[in-house]
């Protein structure tokens, strides 16, 4: 890691952050080597009584910030590279899961049209995410991970954090992405990542965080570029089954 310490603090956030985005990337992939496979559908009586409710994605989507959270609130650079470990081992054992025991989810709700942002925005997902990349849920995984990463240096932002993970992963859901058991899957993933890299490995700040204020400045952003898009029409599925296949 040298080669990191020659680095400004700044150089280091911006090329570990390339490094995940980078790695996220093989879901692409992944997701179009998985089509037309026998795939295990891990139903419960939960998955049937959960309704469909497409306003959920609106929370649905505060996986990005979240994500990126940690990368931006955490001060010690030992502990930032322990979290973008935890983040490539996570994405590794969730990509072998996706191909090593297939999970489809084939029972994604139906909205008719696109006349509300909500419903412009499930149409999108569905589009954009193939319905084969399920156990463990990266969604929830990668929100729990980042959740608990940034509590090591504030347990007060980490307790926030949280909480916009379990709504994260209670909207994965409700708009109807995941199967209960992927839910379950992701969470103790991103719990077990947290405890091998980065359980005890922080140091309290004593200043207060802006993380939680980047949180919803960028989450803000993500809306209004989404209503900007919608209100200009762009449908990138007229006219493709999928992005990926």
């Amino acid at each position: 890691m040298r080669w990191l310490d020659r680095r400004t603090p700044a150089q280091e956030r911006a090329l570990l952050t390339l490094v995940v985005l980078v790695a996220s990337l093989g879901y692409v992939p992944i997701g179009a080597l998985s089509v037309g496979r026998a795939a295990w559908r891990p139903e419960t009586v939960i998955d049937e009584v959960v309704p469909f409710v497409p306003a959920g994605i609106f929370v649905y989507v505060w996986l990005y910030p979240m994500a990126v959270l940690p990368l931006v609130a955490l001060r010690d650079r030992l502990l930032l590279r322990r979290v973008v470990l935890a983040y490539l081992v996570v994405d590794a054992i969730s990509y072998a899961s996706f191909l090593l025991v297939p999970v489809r989810f084939d029972a994604r709700g139906v909205v008719e049209g696109t006349s509300t942002l909500a419903t412009w925005g499930i149409t999108l997902a569905h589009w954009a995410d193939p319905p084969s990349n399920c156990f463990p849920s990266l969604h929830v995984s990668i929100s729990y991970l980042a959740a608990l990463a940034v509590g090591e240096e504030d347990r007060r932002l980490g307790r926030r954090a949280l909480a916009i993970a379990t709504a994260i992963a209670l909207s994965t859901m409700v708009v109807k992405q995941h199967w209960l058991a992927d839910v379950v899957a992701g969470a103790a993933l991103g719990a077990l990542a947290w405890w091998v890299f980065l359980r005890g490995r922080g140091v309290p700040a004593n200043t207060s965080h802006t993380g939680v204020r980047l949180l919803v400045l960028a989450q803000v952003l993500v809306y209004v570029a989404a209503w900007s898009v919608y209100r200009a029409g762009w449908a990138p599925w007229e006219g493709s089954a999928t992005a990926y296949w």
